[in-house]
């Protein structure tokens, strides 16, 4: 009902007439959408979502809108990364990377402490996914220093449930490294025999 909703608005919400309304719905829209992709974990929803978030980016830009653009782009960069449980692939992954990134542009630790916290750990989440689909420490590296980011707001004290989670996250992506630097140090020994033989 509320898609349906979003859609009739924007009939008279139109970019030339209302372009504030018009962007605003737009992101109602995205997310909308973006909750229905949820229940029922179809591609083609998450799809409309991100053409619904590119179409309010055209109005909420950095420069006119820091604060909207800032919230589509942290919007955008989680429907990236839903996209990757239905289809993974590196793609969407870096265009998730992006859209957070964009995102911290505004939301500093300064300014917006919450978002800020709240934009690290998706960033670290999608730099942890895209190290698990490629096997890149670097990649590993980074989601551990958005985590460790992200903690800097989440404290145990203020916050503990996203505190426990995101520890959680972070030893994860910490113990995965270590996998790496023991799966890199015994290919070298499996070489240094073979090569001896």
């Amino acid at each position: 009902k509320a898609i349906m909703a979003y859609e009739e608005s924007l009939k008279i919400r139109t970019v030339e007439k209302y372009p504030l309304e018009y962007a605003m719905t737009q992101n109602n829209l995205g997310t909308a959408y973006s909750d229905l992709a949820k229940l029922q974990s179809k591609e083609e929803i998450l799809i409309i979502a991100i053409k619904a978030f590119e179409e309010a980016l055209k109005i909420y830009t950095l420069e006119k809108y820091p604060v909207y653009y800032a919230m589509t782009q942290n919007n955008l960069g989680t429907v990236y990364t839903d996209l990757v449980e239905i289809r993974g692939n590196k793609e969407n992954l870096t265009k998730a990377i992006k859209a957070f990134e964009e995102a911290l542009k505004i939301k500093t630790i300064e300014k917006y402490p919450l978002d800020y916290a709240m934009t690290q750990n998706n960033l670290g989440n999608a730099y942890y996914n895209l190290s698990v689909i490629h096997g890149n420490e670097d990649n590993l590296n980074k989601a551990i220093k958005a985590y460790e980011n992200s903690l800097k707001i989440y404290t145990f004290e203020k916050y503990p449930l996203k505190y426990t989670t995101l520890k959680s996250n972070l030893e994860l992506a910490k113990q995965k490294k270590i996998n790496f630097a023991t799966n890199r140090y015994t290919l070298k020994k499996t070489q240094n025999i073979k090569s001896s033989d």
